[in-house]
């Protein structure tokens, strides 16, 4: 269930991502358009027109218009024919421009002048572009899918509406006035900027269209129905819309200065959301990597001729180069393919072998290095849309469509099932693009099998759209555009000669062998990774965490001699060699270290007190209560003076006076003074959660050894740290204990199974996102568990929780120790059940006998 929550969220997340990158596309088209001054010019009489515009003309004549005027709109370099109509019974005006779009065919407005002066127009799939509100109309959009959808909504809206019918001299300037009046109004709302000569919308004014058009896309996805779309002519009017769309995209202005804007903003984006995710220095290097990547790419690109170049980053996946291809060979764009790994290949390697002649650089570099080596031998894997997919698309499959569809289709698969099992959120979402984009790629390979070769570009369309009129005709235009615009981009490469498929085919092999044999022979260990450690230090580590014995000191103290003089390290060594000493010397030599107040790379000061500590403890185990009490109040009394800020670690041996103080009769005592300590712990400030859990587990446990088993329920009850299993278990375990104490066997069967088990981990909804793994439980107090099963009548439970896991758990029963060296304190009662529980469960093997020879 995790896992597929994990996945949810992954996919709803993709989700967001996928709309926001077509937001962002959007919004760079729209501040991309030109605004031209529009001027109108009436017609006498009506050109000669294509047989789709005249489709288009007889379709709004049908619904009971007539023409009143015709007027040629001029804006910029383009030139359009605009139909002005009145409704023969009804206050219905209408507006039919000969100029195809790609989701309304010919686009129509129907308006109605109120008596009131205002204008009330109904537009179809227009009105998310329109960057401005004309004063005194009254816009609304249907979106419908044809144009009788959109004729009746227009009536709706002036069912009830008082209206009047002006002259028709009154409704052609009207027109006109909003056609010229357009981007004057525009101007005066400041919704667009002039940039070298040219107007375009503002940020603002391109920003609430972008999302006017994610609002209603999915209804300006459908196909647009009419007798232009689908009638005798729709390949006509395909054809037309096609050429009129590219003359549109090729007059694009450059507008580097927003291309310049999108890629700082993907750029700091990207560095922002790595950094977070992993370390500002890790985010940095990450994107270094890609600007080299994507920047090979777009110095190639720029060489062999592309046009209208752009690039933006997209956070946890990478960047894209965008641009149109000439007619180039097909060697020239296996060229511009291998310029974005290459580059990171040798740069990393080269990296690589500078650092190993400098052993003092910053251990990251050696990361980032490799990184860099991974990142781009990754890229080169044979599966599309990686860049070795592509080559091999290119060597292999150009001259077949549907073989590259299938390998389109067999490498979404392949990545699905890599982010599966590497468990990678950025793969993930590549895989759910692939496979959105599966159908589109075996559309486009059946469109390219009936490519013509040494046909005229018109003759192509027209065949192209032709075929696309057979088989999908329920695409909308816009779609239709785009496929053929695909296949048109996929022609505009030549297919790979042998000698070309050859080339990238070795090239790619050799690539891959000679940098993956490289990067398995000298690939670092896991250890080496996010590690900032020196070598020597790296090496007295090493050595350090081998088994200890003299040979181990004697190693450990010659790796100590290229350790700079202030390192911790050296400490640590002091402690292994206090360690290797007899046990009669550990205080005195613990106090020593403790004295110079030098805190370890693995040992602080803190656990150096423990230690001293834990010595005495272990001299005096065996003493009288009061031989106990003296010797070990003297420790704590050293211990303060030496290391004054640890009063957390002193809490334990505290705690073993009060119980030698207990074991002379003088329980009153010890109740207070425990009452006492336990307020000094609270006040402590800082992290001394275990502490304080070590002292209320122990008044617990003294108020059960006493019987008293309501105050010590009372007492775990009030304490935040009795229902914690994060930190620690002590109050849990010791809750479990007074609840079957208090003859509440259930609850206190729930409760031990909190504190008996340990190791589990439930990642966060963002931890899961960022691939934690969700960890069982394991079981750390078998025993304990055992006893409260059995409380339950639960004995056959209580035996299958030993296994060969936990057969320790026996051993060290038998032996008198259970979860530590020493008994805790006022646990003797649990240690003698405990030793019941072992002898009741846990197998008992027969002793073999031998017979004499």
């Amino acid at each position: 269930m995790n896992s597929q929550l994990r996945f949810g969220l992954i996919a709803i997340g993709s989700f967001f991502v996928m709309q926001l990158l077509q937001l962002i596309l959007v919004l760079v088209q729209l501040m991309r358009m030109r605004l031209w001054p529009a001027t109108s010019r009436p017609m006498v009489a009506l050109p000669s027109v294509r047989p789709d515009e005249q489709a288009a003309i007889d379709e709004v004549e049908a619904l009971g218009f007539q023409q009143m005027s015709r007027s040629m709109i001029e804006t910029g370099p383009y030139r359009y024919v605009s139909i002005l109509l009145r409704h023969g019974t009804l206050p219905i005006f209408a507006s039919l421009t000969l100029q195809p779009m790609a989701r309304a065919a010919y686009p129509v407005s129907f308006f109605t002048f109120l008596a009131n002066g205002q204008l009330r127009e109904t537009v179809n799939r227009l009105a998310w572009a329109l960057m401005g509100e004309r004063p005194g109309v009254l816009v609304e959009d249907p979106c419908s899918d044809s144009l009788h959808g959109h004729w009746q909504a227009h009536r709706a809206r002036i069912e009830d509406a008082d209206t009047v019918v002006p002259g028709d001299e009154e409704v052609v300037r009207r027109v006109a006035e909003g056609v010229e009046g357009y981007l004057p109004m525009l101007r005066e709302q400041k919704l667009c900027i002039q940039s070298r000569g040219a107007w375009h919308p503002t940020l603002r004014a391109a920003a609430v269209a972008a999302m006017r058009w994610m609002r209603a896309r999915h209804k300006l996805a459908r196909p647009y129905h009419s007798t232009v779309t689908e009638g005798p002519v729709r390949t006509a009017y395909h054809v037309h819309c096609y050429e009129h769309q590219e003359v549109i995209r090729k007059t694009l202005p450059p507008r580097h200065n927003v291309k310049a804007f999108v890629l700082v903003a993907s750029l700091l984006a990207s560095i922002v959301l790595w950094g977070w995710a992993l370390s500002w220095s890790y985010g940095l290097a990450i994107v270094a990597i890609i600007v080299l990547h994507e920047g090979g790419h777009a110095v190639a690109m720029r060489a062999f001729g592309y046009r209208d170049m752009s690039m933006f980053f997209i956070p946890f996946i990478g960047a894209v180069v965008s641009g149109t291809p000439a007619n180039i060979a097909a060697w020239k764009q296996a060229v511009i393919l291998f310029a974005g790994p290459l580059p990171g290949i040798v740069a990393g390697f080269g990296l690589i072998a500078f650092l190993a002649s400098h052993p003092a650089a910053p251990p990251i570099w050696h990361n980032i290095a490799w990184v860099a080596v991974v990142v781009n031998l990754f890229n080169l894997l044979p599966l599309a849309p990686l860049d070795g997919g592509r080559l091999v698309e290119l060597a292999v499959f150009g001259r077949w469509p549907r073989s590259r569809a299938l390998f389109g289709t067999l490498s979404a698969l392949t990545i699905g099932a890599l982010a599966y099992w590497l468990q990678t959120p950025a793969l993930t979402l590549v895989a759910i693009v692939m496979a959105f984009s599966i159908r589109s790629q075996w559309r486009m390979a059946q469109l390219q099998r009936e490519w013509r070769e040494g046909a005229a570009e018109r003759d192509q369309l027209e065949h192209l759209f032709a075929v696309i009129g057979r088989r999908f005709a329920k695409l909308s235009s816009a779609r239709q555009y785009l496929l053929v615009r695909s296949v048109f981009s996929q022609r505009a490469i030549g297919a790979a000669r042998p000698w070309e498929s050859a080339m990238t085919l070795g090239l790619l092999v050799a690539l891959w062998s000679s940098a993956g044999v490289t990067a398995y022979r000298h690939w670092p260990s896991s250890s080496e990774w996010n590690d900032d450690r020196t070598a020597a230090q790296r090496e007295f580590d090493r050595v350090f965490d081998e088994d200890p014995d003299s040979d181990g000191i004697d190693e450990l103290k010659k790796e100590a001699n290229n350790l700079a003089e202030d390192d911790p390290r050296l400490v640590d060594l002091r402690v292994r060699e206090i360690w290797a000493s007899p046990s009669s010397e550990h205080r005195e030599k613990l106090a020593d270290v403790l004295a110079e107040g030098h805190a370890g790379y693995r040992f602080d000061l803190e656990y150096i007190e423990r230690e001293f500590l834990r010595s005495v403890v272990v001299e005096t185990a065996g003493a009288a209560p009061d031989v106990r009490i003296t010797a070990l109040t003297e420790a704590v009394g050293r211990a303060e003076a030496l290391f004054p800020a640890g009063y957390a670690a002193t809490v334990d041996t505290r705690l073993r006076v009060l119980e030698a103080i207990d074991q002379q009769g003088k329980s009153a005592e010890a109740e207070t003074r425990l009452r006492e300590l336990h307020a000094q712990v609270l006040a402590l400030e800082g992290h001394a959660v275990k502490a304080l859990a070590d002292v209320v587990s122990a008044r617990a446990w003294f108020f059960l050894s006493k019987g008293r088993v309501p105050e010590a329920l009372e007492l775990l009850q009030a304490s935040p740290l009795a229902r914690s299993t994060r930190r620690t278990r002590q109050p849990s375990l010791v809750y479990a204990w007074a609840l079957l104490a208090a003859g509440r066997v259930d609850e206190g069967v729930d409760r031990m199974r909190r504190a008996a088990y340990g190791g589990g981990f439930n990642p966060t909804t963002a931890q899961q996102a960022n691939g934690c793994q969700v960890r069982e439980p394991y079981l750390i107090k078998p025993l304990d568990m055992a006893y409260a099963l059995r409380r339950a009548g639960r004995d056959s439970e209580a035996r299958a929780l030993i296994t060969r896991q936990t057969s320790w758990a026996c051993y060290h029963a038998r032996l008198g120790t259970l979860d530590s060296a020493f008994v805790e304190p006022w646990q003797q009662s649990r240690e003698a059940a405990l030793r019941e529980t072992s002898l009741a469960i846990c197998p008992h093997r027969k002793r073999r006998h031998s017979t004499p020879a």
